[in-house]
């Protein structure tokens, strides 16, 4: 059972426009909810990035030029920018999990229902943990795909495109400055994706071990305690929950080391805008209303960044999940009942017993059951 277990793991795409596809035959009954959400991100990108430049507006412009009712003005339009942006973050949230929740719970009704109709020779072929895992687990990490933002990956992409383009309308030099780590943080953030993707898949092999060996073992019970193999079965489970385990810390290992190398470059990223920003204010280049967007935007680059990874493979755990359940699902029914099933009329009828006797041993007196002609 390793061997097909472990083909059955593999991660594949984080991206299968195939599976995307008949996801989304689930979704479309809730479609209007969704792109509703989706409209809502521009819109939150919008006031998210109109803050950092009206925070130079007011510094450089009103602060500077004593200008209180100007001041007064972009006071406003920042904390209106701040209100839209927590409601549109609010509703596509909801909307996003809303659609999430309801088009899930229709996939599990469809599985369920699916396999009450699969023979009885397919639950001899397959472990009651793995399709427990299928109709549990692999819909759990579809749900995670909508709860960690992965819907989000493409507006993010644009939100860098955006925050960078901003960047270098403000000053060109700063700019500069101010992403010189990017292609070398780049070569890191790829090699921790590759890394992470092969952890993640032995985390889900070993979790689908350990589903199906459970599924086994609680069935099976009776049979372990008839011929006392206790100890051995929880040796058994003990290996495989250990090497869960391992495969977490290391899993956890890569995301430390990417998380804290994002949080370096982005710090380092604001020392060097500090140094080089702050000589420029000095001599009167720039005003300091620019060095303080620019490090609002530098912020707001370096946080999807450092997202970037986990959500790739969150996306990759679903993609693979999706594929296991769409297999299921695939699964051929044997039995078809008719479309115009003939509904059998309601009869009666008899069991007639007729001189029926059985014994237990050869040579005692037959232990007879009803020896004449009976009915019941």
């Amino acid at each position: 059972m390793a061997e097909p277990l472990q083909q059955e793991e593999l991660l594949g795409k984080a991206y299968d426009l195939r599976l995307i596809k008949r996801l989304w035959q689930f979704m479309a009954p809730y479609k209007r909810l969704f792109w509703l959400g989706m409209l809502l991100l521009p819109l939150q990108q919008a006031f998210g990035l109109a803050q950092p430049y009206l925070m130079k507006v007011g510094i450089d412009q009103y602060i500077g030029g004593r200008d209180l009712g100007g001041l007064r003005n972009v006071g406003l339009l920042f904390f209106g920018a701040l209100v839209g942006e927590t409601l549109t973050v609010f509703f596509q949230y909801y909307l996003t999990m809303l659609v999430a929740q309801r088009c899930l719970a229709d996939l599990r009704v469809a599985i369920f229902a699916h396999v009450q109709k699969l023979p009885m020779s397919y639950f001899d072929r397959n472990p009651v943990g793995r399709l427990v895992t299928r109709m549990t687990t692999d819909v759990d990490v579809l749900q995670e795909m909508f709860s960690s933002g992965v819907m989000t990956l493409v507006s993010d992409f644009v939100m860098v495109i955006w925050i960078v383009g901003i960047m270098f309308y403000l000053n060109v030099g700063l700019a500069l400055v101010s992403l010189a780590l990017i292609p070398p943080m780049a070569i890191a953030i790829n090699y921790f994706r590759v890394k992470a993707r092969q952890t993640y898949r032995q985390i889900r092999e070993r979790i689908a071990r350990i589903n199906a060996y459970l599924g086994e073992a609680i069935s099976g019970m009776a049979i372990i305690q008839l011929f006392a193999r206790e100890a051995k079965t929880y040796r058994e489970f003990d290996e495989l929950n250990a090497s869960h385990r391992d495969a977490y810390h290391l899993s956890n290992l890569y995301e430390a080391g990417l998380y804290s190398m994002v949080e370096a470059a982005g710090s380092v990223s604001v020392a060097l805008l500090l140094w080089w920003g702050g000589g420029e204010v000095l001599h009167g280049i720039i005003g300091i209303g620019t060095l303080v967007a620019f490090n609002e935007y530098l912020h707001r680059f370096f946080v999807p960044l450092r997202d970037f990874s986990q959500k790739y493979t969150v996306m990759q755990s679903a993609m693979s999940s999706a594929e296991r359940i769409f297999q299921l699902l695939d699964t051929p029914i044997l039995i078809e009942s008719p479309k115009r099933a003939v509904t059998p009329k309601p009869f009666r009828g008899e069991v007639v017993f007729d001189n029926v006797w059985f014994q237990y041993r050869a040579g005692e007196p037959p232990a007879q059951a009803k020896p004449r002609r009976s009915s019941c």
